[in-house]
């Protein structure tokens, strides 16, 4: 998304490295897994309606914890990081409309039985 004249002109003022994937979810994994190897937990948001995504980006420092974007056409490769980092907890935002409780039983590898909490204000 940040071209290559605009990646030009932020080496004036130092080292510029790109961070990329296919799409906006896989790039979220990309920057996960360079910036937070050792995670143990992770807040997940809808990544076709921005303000969760941009809310929760003050969570997910609060938990020391990758802001990771799905939907369900990116579920298999989120769950496939979620599972290789061992974890089984994290922060899901936003309705069940946009990210259901099937999908995040999915994303964390949970049985149908396993309850969900939800903190509504």
């Amino acid at each position: 998304v940040v071209n290559s004249t605009v990646e030009s002109q932020l080496r004036a003022y130092g080292t510029v490295s790109r961070v990329s994937g296919a799409n906006r979810a896989a790039t979220s994994l990309e920057i996960a897994k360079k910036f937070f190897p050792n995670a143990t937990t992770a807040v997940i948001a809808y990544s076709h309606n921005f303000p969760d995504g941009l809310c929760g980006g003050p969570l997910a420092y609060q938990a020391n914890a990758p802001l990771i974007l799905t939907r369900d056409n990116d579920a298999d490769a989120t769950s496939s990081y979620l599972k290789s980092k061992g974890m089984d907890f994290g922060y899901v935002l936003g309705g069940k409309s946009v990210i259901s409780d099937s999908l995040v039983k999915k994303l964390f590898g949970l049985k149908s039985s396993n309850q969900i909490i939800t903190y509504k204000p």
